[in-house]
């Protein structure tokens, strides 16, 4: 099944963040509002510094990164999103920091164990040690342990298929070839911004 992924970056705590954003399809505005909120408000939570108050994350408009005009424009329909176009997103009552924007990366996820200190919130991923650490605490921790050692077992198998191998190989091309836009995008979005637009 292909994902639309979108790379969206927004600032958090006077730092600009940059994240992939999935979706089974492309999205509506509406869509993609909600989800960005979402996603940086998790971000925003996971990334609080000491001492701060919580950033509250709003979005008041976004912008999309035109490859063809080599600039940027206001996003005011779905059908300017295209995958992996990068956007920036602004928040309402924040402004927003010039500088560069960093190579997009998936979001933090977090998991809640149950039975765990709120304060001990853990982030989603293929960080074992963490998770076996929470095991005694949780039946959901020993599950996602499972998921990840079976995961695991699954993705290092050794004698894959021909057609794993190449679409494996055709994923890597793909990869390749949006990480070279999206570093196109970086440098001229730099170079935009070092102009003092």
């Amino acid at each position: 099944m292909s994902e639309f992924v979108l790379d969206v970056a927004a600032d958090l705590y006077m730092t600009k963040e940059n994240l992939e954003v999935k979706f089974p399809e492309r999205p509506t505005l509406g869509e993609l509002r909600a989800k960005v909120e979402s996603l940086f408000q998790t971000e925003a939570t996971v990334q609080r510094p000491p001492g701060l108050p919580l950033q509250h994350v709003r979005i008041r408009r976004f912008q999309i990164y035109d490859d063809h005009q080599r600039r940027w424009s206001d996003l005011d329909s779905c059908s300017q999103l295209q995958p992996y176009a990068q956007l920036y997103a602004f928040q309402e009552g924040s402004d927003d920091v010039q500088g560069e924007i960093p190579p997009s990366s998936p979001p933090r996820s977090r998991i809640s164990v149950p039975g765990a200190s709120p304060h001990r919130e853990r982030g989603y991923g293929t960080n074992l040690e963490e998770i076996r650490a929470e095991v005694h605490r949780s039946p959901r921790a020993m599950e996602r342990l499972r998921e990840e050692q079976q995961y695991n077992r699954i993705q290092h198998t050794p004698g894959e298929s021909l057609i794993a191998q190449e679409r494996q190989q055709e994923e890597s091309k793909v990869k390749l070839d949006i990480d070279s836009h999206r570093e196109m995008v970086r440098r001229e979005t730099h170079d935009f911004l070092t102009k003092g637009n």
